[in-house]
C-alpha cells in the first residue's frame, strides 16, 4: 500500500492496521476518526492542509462526531425580523415576546401555578413571577 501512495501526487498516504492516515514517506499522520469518518485499513488516504480547511469560527450545518463545539452558538443571533421555521422543539430559560401572539397550545398547566382570565387579556402566574400576554378578544 505504501508504494501505491507513494505515487499520488502531493501528500499520498494510507490507512494501517491500526485505522491510523500514514503519509506513504512516513512524513505525516492523523487518525481519521477524529473527523468522524471511519476508514478500512488498506484504503489509499491523503491528506489536505492549508489555513482554508482549519476550523473556524463558522458555525457547522451538520453534527460532526465528537465535536459538539462545531454546532454551538457564542452569541445572540439576531435575526433581521426573519422568521425561524420548521423547528422541532425549542428550549429555553425564558422567553421575551412582543406583538401579536397568536395559535398557542398549552400541552401541560403543571408549570403553571395560577392562570386568570381578563376581559382583553390572559395572565399567566410562572414560578418565576407574573406575566402577562395580551391575547386577541372574541
Amino acid at each position: 500500500m505504501r508504494s501505491v501512495a507513494s505515487m499520488i501526487e502531493g501528500l499520498g498516504g494510507y490507512i494501517n492496521s491500526s485505522k491510523q492516515a500514514i503519509g506513504a514517506g512516513g512524513g505525516w499522520s492523523d487518525t481519521p476518526s477524529n473527523y468522524g469518518l471511519n476508514c478500512a485499513t488498506g484504503h489509499i488516504a491523503m491528506a489536505l492542509v492549508g489555513a482554508d480547511l482549519q476550523e473556524s469560527d463558522r458555525l457547522y450545518r451538520y453534527s460532526i462526531t465528537n465535536r459538539p463545539d462545531l454546532n454551538r452558538m457564542h452569541t445572540a443571533i439576531d435575526m433581521n425580523s426573519n422568521n425561524l421555521n420548521n423547528v422541532g422543539t425549542l428550549n429555553g430559560n425564558a422567553a421575551a415576546l412582543s406583538g401579536d401572539i397568536s395559535d398557542v397550545t398549552v400541552r401541560s398547566l403543571a408549570q403553571f401555578q395560577e392562570i386568570q382570565p381578563q376581559p382583553t387579556a390572559i395572565s399567566l402566574r410562572i414560578m418565576a413571577g407574573w406575566s402577562q400576554k395580551t391575547a386577541k378578544a372574541g
